[in-house]
């Protein structure tokens, strides 16, 4: 063998070596990625009251506004959704129904008693209707202070009641990096 090919399959079999090297301790836990995500569930209670503007016209029914009222959560896997935390919520609603379909698009922020902790959501909803409510499905959009940057996703329940009443359960699963 040439001189130069016995060193060029030295250095080629130090750099496999290395390689393996580095494989071996990742798959012994010396080499972690960092995923340190907390994550969770929470479910929560919210009272509103709704402010809509309604528009009919033949075959098509539009209706936006707003929903004010309160979120309780009762119940939580942990920090940063703990039992018991309650706050003003405050919604946009946005709406279309034909006799054929119903679509109810929401953005909300939960915001806690001292002001400092805002949680971001928005839904949607295409079954059940204005007057009735019904099942729809959510995400949670980050925040600031205890939740800043939560994301997840949320299934939700709406019951409207009497005097423009919304009764609304929100069980959602969440992650933090």
């Amino acid at each position: 063998m040439q001189p130069k090919t016995i060193l060029g399959v030295l250095a080629s079999a130090r750099l496999m070596a290395a390689a393996a090297g580095i494989v071996a301790a990742g798959s012994l836990g010396m080499v972690q990625p960092v995923f340190g995500a907390a994550s969770g569930t929470f479910t929560m209670l919210m009272v509103s009251t709704h402010g809509y503007t309604t528009v009919k016209q033949p075959e098509l029914t539009v209706f936006g506004g707003g929903l004010n009222g309160v979120g309780v959560i009762v119940e939580s896997s942990g920090d940063p959704f703990t039992k018991g935390t309650h706050g003003d919520t405050t919604c946009v609603v946005y709406g279309r129904q034909t006799p054929k379909s119903f679509r109810l698009e929401t953005a909300c922020t939960f915001n806690d008693p001292g002001g400092e902790n805002k949680l971001y959501m928005s839904g949607k909803r295409t079954g059940g209707g204005v007057e009735t409510g019904g099942s729809g499905r959510g995400s949670l959009d980050g925040g600031t202070g205890k939740f800043s940057n939560v994301r997840g996703g949320c299934d939700y329940e709406a019951t409207y009641r009497a005097n423009k009443q919304v009764l609304t359960t929100v069980n959602c699963s969440w992650e933090q990096p």
